[in-house]
């Protein structure tokens, strides 16, 4: 299966990642599932729109390279209370892993509603 390639510069820090380019229709349900299953959270307790799409493109996201978030699969914003950070997010790069969150995260969405075609696969 072929992979879509995005990449960005962040304050001088080269950030790429790889998402399906066509996904299959159970990889948009499972995405769509995702978003929809985080955006259900009660109103007090509700995730903001950019963690969201964040959160649901981790999983299809492939290759990730970026300093400001090393480790992909992490649990830095605390979303899942019953799993651990092993990252330590510097302070100083707050603004900049927030930029990265909303950078993946929209990319992603944007690819996965403007994709036509379905792999079979």
């Amino acid at each position: 299966m072929k992979n879509k390639k995005f990449e960005n510069t962040i304050n001088g820090v080269e950030c790429s990642f790889e998402v399906p380019e066509n996904p299959t229709i159970l990889e948009r349900l499972a995405y769509e599932s995702k978003r929809l299953e985080l955006e259900g959270v009660d109103d007090d307790k509700r995730l903001p729109m950019f963690v969201i799409l964040w959160e649901s493109a981790k999983e299809w996201i492939r290759n990730w390279k970026c300093e400001f978030i090393p480790a992909m699969d992490d649990n830095f914003m605390n979303v899942y209370p019953n799993r651990e950070s092993k990252t330590e997010i510097d302070p100083a790069d707050f603004a900049n892993v927030a930029t990265v969150v909303k950078w993946a995260g929209l990319q992603v969405s944007i690819h996965w509603q403007e994709t036509k075609e379905v792999s079979k696969n």
